[in-house]
């Protein structure tokens, strides 16, 4: 425990704040319909603030509250987000809510500066999980003055809006990509179409396709369909090489939150360093198995986890642009393609390797292509500016949640 500074104190979380430890609804009340409640059940549906909405459910047990801390309560143990909808949630999940004046945004920065202290707090043996009475009685240290709280919650959570209408550009930019490639490859309503004739494709999953264009499988039009190599985990990091597992492969990005480290690789391994605009596929473990990213952002020396296929394409034959929209559409057939194997669900390099694919007139996949790199560059500066402002703020919060910095005297909305 923290030291008590003059006008703050310590207090239990069961003091300042209402929790809720959720019973799951029955399994046949979850839908794909957006018309019932949003339904979270686990971590893996949070994002850097909310969470983001894949599953329903038509008769909610219990709800969630509209900006409620939701924390994860089995592993990893303290994943923290705040609900920006009422919702209900899966019992690997509880609901956090201040007592006091609405002041869930300060709570939610005092839980995450205090994430290394509640770690110690994990308990169980197979899982990683934490009670309702380990919770409630956690031992924090709050200013005593409401509007000191407030005061600080307000600084810190204007990173997160600036960080928050960043994120809602780049999903603009995300959609408009998305809407140009159904409407060129999958409607095929690209410019000069009317003048385009018909031909069959040979393949039942195509059916007709414009003339010039064909139907091929990944490994032909691919330089590299590959695992990544057995890793030699590392403690000592100055000989380390930052490694991305399965878990960092969420909603079509690399998120950089749960990252291992390795001794770098032999020369040559050395094409399995991570690279601009690679196509990553998890291919093992049941909870993030398919799960299709690529990569704008890093510009690093990263190695991919060997539980993660990655895919490049020769550039002549199909544009790396085009050929993510295609796999991205393949999420579900990688599902039905897994496999059991030693207790884990595994999806084979094989499988992929085998997956049809639409090979377009070069000349409109040269168009797409120079669209949206200039989209994806404006989404790397965003993500980029999103990565200074989270290291701010992650900065500012111990020194203004422990009180270091007096915010007493500034005059804050």
């Amino acid at each position: 425990m923290q030291e008590i500074k003059k006008w703050w104190k310590k207090v239990k979380l069961w003091e300042i704040a209402d929790i809720i430890m959720w019973q799951s609804p029955k399994s046949e009340f979850y839908t794909e319909n957006s018309g019932d409640i949003p339904f979270f059940q686990w971590c893996t549906e949070f994002q850097e603030l909310y969470p983001i909405v894949s599953k329903y459910c038509s008769k909610p047990t219990k709800l969630a509250k509209k900006w409620d801390i939701l924390m994860s309560v089995r592993a990893p143990v303290w994943a923290l987000n705040l609900s920006n909808i009422d919702c209900c949630i899966w019992r690997w999940l509880c609901s956090i809510n201040s007592k006091f004046h609405k002041n869930n945004w300060f709570l939610l920065y005092l839980l995450k500066w205090n994430l290394d202290y509640l770690k110690t707090q994990w308990w169980g043996a197979v899982y990683d999980s934490i009670n309702k009475d380990t919770l409630l009685n956690l031992e924090l240290l709050i200013p005593e003055n409401i509007q000191t709280q407030q005061k600080i919650a307000s600084i810190l959570s204007k990173y997160d809006d600036l960080i928050e209408n960043n994120n809602k550009r780049i999903k603009i930019l995300e959609e408009t990509v998305q809407s140009i490639y159904e409407e060129w490859f999958v409607k095929y309503n690209f410019p000069w179409s009317e003048n385009i004739k018909m031909i069959d494709s040979g393949n039942d999953d195509f059916g007709m396709i414009p003339e010039g264009w064909e139907v091929r499988k990944v490994e032909e039009i691919s330089l590299i369909v590959s695992k990544w190599p057995s890793l030699n985990y590392v403690d000592d990091k100055s000989q380390w090489i930052p490694v991305i597992n399965q878990k960092c492969i969420r909603n079509w990005e690399i998120e950089l939150n749960t990252i291992q480290f390795a001794e770098k690789l032999k020369d040559d391994k050395s094409y399995c360093y991570l690279e601009k605009y690679d196509i990553l596929i998890n291919s093992m473990w049941t909870w993030t198995l398919w799960r299709v990213s690529r990569n704008l952002t890093i510009d690093e020396k990263y190695i991919i986890h060997n539980c993660i296929s990655f895919i490049r394409s020769n550039q002549n034959k199909l544009k790396q642009t085009v050929l993510y929209y295609q796999i991205k559409s393949k999420e579900n057939h990688f599902i039905s393609l897994s496999t059991w194997s030693t207790w884990q669900t595994t999806l084979n390099i094989k499988e992929i390797k085998n997956v049809n694919l639409i090979i377009p007139d070069i000349k409109i996949q040269n168009n797409f292509d120079n669209i949206v790199i200039k989209m994806f560059d404006e989404i790397w500066a965003l993500k980029k500016q999103n990565q200074n402002l989270k290291e701010t703020r992650d900065l500012l919060i111990p020194r203004l949640v422990s009180g270091e910095l007096d915010v007493e005297n500034l005059d804050v909305k």
